[in-house]
């Protein structure tokens, strides 16, 4: 199952409180989020089975199902990321997603990468190598190689192996 980083964030923080009453404030700000972007990662979370909502009276009684044998998918490549992660480890040790193929323009494959990665990053030529460039991204403090070959019609971009 694949869960956005908010509800990610979220579940984190529902797992560490257990199940039982709590108010919306109290699992908002440890997850750092706003009345909607609790709300629309609350919604996923119970779409998805690993929350239950019923309520007492006008409270909300949370029920949280910790799934141990599968693990839960965030963005991509999750199979790289460690089970017992926590929200804040995600930010910077999650897999950085790496995107190739043929392209219009070089733009379109910076802005698709970036809209991937979904931050920030910075595009730096290699020096003493021809077509290829260093792609950085901020929000993973980690860095690529792609080899661009820039035709007529398109662009290819592929990724460059460190040598």
């Amino acid at each position: 199952m694949m869960l956005s980083f908010k509800a990610e964030r979220l579940y984190e923080v529902l797992k560490k409180r257990g199940n039982g009453l709590h108010p919306e404030i109290s699992l908002r700000d440890p997850a750092r989020m706003s009345h909607g972007t609790f709300t629309a990662a609350r919604k996923e979370l119970i779409e998805e089975g690993l929350l239950t909502v019923t309520y007492q009276g006008r409270k909300p009684y949370y029920e949280v199902h910790i799934e141990e044998d599968s693990q839960i998918e965030i963005g991509i490549d999750a199979a790289e990321e460690p089970a017992s992660a926590s929200f804040c480890d995600l930010r910077v040790n999650r897999p950085m997603p790496r995107l190739t193929g043929a392209f219009d323009t070089l733009f379109h494959w910076s802005d698709s990468i970036s809209i991937a990665i979904g931050g920030d990053i910075d595009l730096t030529p290699v020096p003493d190598c021809p077509g290829v460039v260093r792609l950085y991204s901020y929000k993973h403090r980690k860095s690529h190689l792609y080899h661009i070959e820039e035709g007529e019609d398109f662009v290819t971009v592929r990724e460059k192996k460190e040598a």
